[in-house]
């Protein structure tokens, strides 16, 4: 992640996927890494705008996995990533 920041020059299509690729690894894993990973997100966020911008990304991108959820069966539970 530190990689993609280091320049501006970084396309917003290669930020998108890593923050994709990060989220898709929180989802896999489980509260345990989203636990580990917020820390190391807000911290690196608070050194360059980049950082702080891919941190965004990746919150953006757990946050819409979190909230697909499906009521139909009485109570909200989360849903597979397809």
């Amino acid at each position: 992640m530190r990689a993609v920041c280091r320049t501006s020059k970084v396309s917003w299509a290669v930020k998108s996927k890593v923050a994709a690729l990060l989220a898709s690894v929180v989802r896999q894993q489980g509260a345990a890494a989203y636990t580990q990973l917020l820390p190391q997100l807000l911290g690196n966020a608070e050194n360059n705008v980049h950082q702080a911008e891919l941190a965004c990304m990746v919150l953006h991108f757990v946050s819409e996995d979190m909230t697909h959820f499906d009521v139909s069966q009485g109570e909200p539970y989360l849903l597979p990533h397809s």
